[in-house]
């Protein structure tokens, strides 16, 4: 319900199109009553599409701020393309520039970025409309009402910053349970089923980690089941510690007495902000690299979809560019990337298909035909998030609806659409593959790394280690890179990954028990012992990154050390076998 089964696309959806509705409609009146024209309230409806789609912070604050922000960005793009408006050579040029730098941006300047990728949305349907000899004013207008219209909906109705009523949460967190059982009893690949759970869990996590109505002793309990269940589908570990037992057999050994409520509100607050001054420095560096990276490949796959777009139809070419630009959003490696081209192609295929249909079937009441656009709309913003191909066949399905309301041939300009999907589409896989290509693989090595290095600050005695959130996190950003699809699979090492997964799961609950086990227990541990397995993860950690295997040191262990020394030695099987399968 609040993963996948729809609860949260189910709002979503359903607040797009009324939000989309109201700016058609009152827009629409601002047209009549002002004698304007009507490619203003189509402006319109895309930039609050757009700023519907962009301004999804969490906190409603950052989200106000980011949507007023798009007003002067949809302005700058409107001036620029009226200044333009004759000479599409400049136009061609001018887009892909903006959209790249919009990327290049996103590492240290959000806030500009935001404004310049508002410009190069506005931009682009202007001249997709052919808006671009129309009154300014108005369009300006037209864009600052449907943006104020936008927020007030989003705001007002099915508001999404408010915490979610706890019967809902914890039915989702059983559900997630329920389901992962039911895959676990057929599926042969536990790493697939350990990332589904992971990613499954996180919206569920961050709801029950500061609920009001939920008290400590409940939501340590939660956490307990949650961790039991996922030793359940890891299987009691080979090495010495068994962590089953461990479990079952020693009931003190629980959560519930070390959980309080200000470490459970710090650990969230970690887990949410992306500015803390920990992450900004392991990161800040990667995130630049990536965002750079990511812009070079949008400006090498939107320039050359600009001029073929223009060549194949001179009036409605940005949709090429659409199409090569979206492709970037949301997918971190080149296998996503494939997969997310390939899945465009075959959702305009079928949505070809069913406009072709719906043309034929649907009687010329222009009731109906306002609902069928409504309904296509919400399945368009229903499906995008889980299945790219059901969104798009929607969206496409949407326009030739559009068109055939209008009185066009939707079979011929949906032929032209087709190849404007299939010119951006390839040229956004070309860029992808071949322009500075993200593997996923490495985006699994650089999070096993993170973990690993945690792992290591944890374990060493003269730090504290970062919290059990910060853990996660890395986790589930190993997860979130690792993706076996039968496309975006084909450039990683499936089985590797997989196996090393596993293990970094396994490595993960093993340092929150020894956490929870030091922390009830009197007992000292040699620090000896500790720096060296802590040595180890951070040697593991540039192996994984360097892809190069050395032999590690051996770590001899005492003999009935007690439990403490058993889950130290299962780490330490844990931290070789990642380095033997990554």
């Amino acid at each position: 319900m609040l993963y996948d089964p729809g609860f949260a696309r189910l709002i979503f959806a359903s607040r797009a199109v009324l939000g989309l509705a109201a700016v058609a409609i009152i827009g629409w009146l601002l047209a009549r009553e002002t004698e304007q024209d009507l490619p203003g309230v189509l402006l319109g409806v895309a930039a609050a599409q757009f700023t519907l789609l962009l301004a999804r912070e969490p906190r409603r604050v950052t989200r106000i701020t980011t949507s007023f922000l798009m007003i002067p960005g949809y302005g700058l793009g409107l001036m620029i393309v009226h200044v333009v408006a004759d000479q599409p050579a400049l136009q061609i040029i001018i887009l892909p520039l903006m959209v790249g730098l919009g990327f290049w941006l996103q590492s240290g300047r959000s806030k500009l970025a935001t404004m310049i990728m508002a410009a190069a949305w506005i931009f682009m349907f202007t001249i997709y409309f052919g808006a671009q000899d129309g009154l300014l004013t108005w369009h300006l207008a037209a864009v600052s009402v449907s943006i104020l219209i936008m927020m007030a909906v989003r705001f007002l109705i099915w508001a999404d910053d408010k915490p979610l009523r706890l019967s809902l949460v914890l039915r989702s967190h059983q559900l997630i349970l329920m389901r992962a059982a039911h895959l676990a009893a057929r599926s042969d690949t536990r790493a697939d089923l350990l990332g589904w759970f992971h990613k499954a869990m996180v919206p569920v996590i961050q709801s029950l980690a500061t609920h009001p109505k939920l008290d400590d002793s409940s939501r340590a309990a939660l956490l307990d089941q949650r961790t039991a269940f996922e030793i359940e589908l890891l299987g009691a570990p080979a090495s010495e510690a068994e962590i089953s037992r461990i479990l079952t057999e020693k009931p003190e050994v629980t959560r519930a007495d070390w959980v309080t409520r200000e470490a459970v509100q710090k650990d969230v607050a970690e887990f949410r902000r992306t500015d803390v001054a920990e992450n900004a420095a392991s990161f800040s560096e990667k995130w630049m690299h990536s965002s750079h990276r990511r812009a070079i490949q949008v400006t090498a796959a939107v320039m050359p979809a600009a001029l073929a777009g223009f060549l194949i139809s001179p009036e409605r070419w940005p949709w090429a560019v659409l199409v090569a630009m979206f492709m970037f959003f949301g997918t971190e490696s080149s296998g996503r990337l494939l997969s997310k081209g390939v899945q465009n192609v075959i959702g305009v295929v079928v949505g070809f298909a069913l406009a072709i249909v719906l043309s034929s079937i649907l009687p010329p009441i222009p009731w109906l035909e306002w609902a069928t656009i409504m309904g296509l709309t919400f399945l368009a913003f229903y499906f995008i998030p889980v299945n790219y191909a059901a969104g798009m066949a929607a969206v496409t399905a949407l326009i030739g609806q559009a068109l055939s309301l209008g009185g066009s041939d939707i079979g011929m300009l949906l032929g032209l659409r087709f190849i404007e999907v299939l010119a951006g589409a390839t040229f956004g896989i070309f860029a992808g593959l071949f322009v500075m290509p993200e593997r996923a693989s490495d985006n699994v090595r650089r999070a096993c790394a993170n973990l690993l290095n945690d792992a290591a600050n944890v374990l060493d005695p003269s730090k504290t280690g970062p919290s059990a959130a910060r853990l996660r996190e890395n986790l589930a950003a190993a997860y979130t890179a690792a993706d076996f699809g039968r496309l975006a699979g084909l450039l990683i090492d499936g089985a590797g990954m997989r196996a090393a997964l596993i293990e970094m799961a396994q490595l993960q609950n093993l340092i929150e028990l020894y956490r929870s086990r030091t922390s009830q227990t009197n007992q000292q541990i040699p620090n000896h012992y500790l720096n060296e397995l802590a040595g180890q993860c951070r040697t593991v950690a540039e192996q994984v990154v360097d892809r190069r295997k050395e032999a590690l040191v051996p770590i001899s262990w005492p003999e009935g050390g007690g439990n403490e020394f058993g889950i130290l030695a299962a780490i330490d099987a844990s931290v070789r076998s990642i380095a033997k399968y990554s």
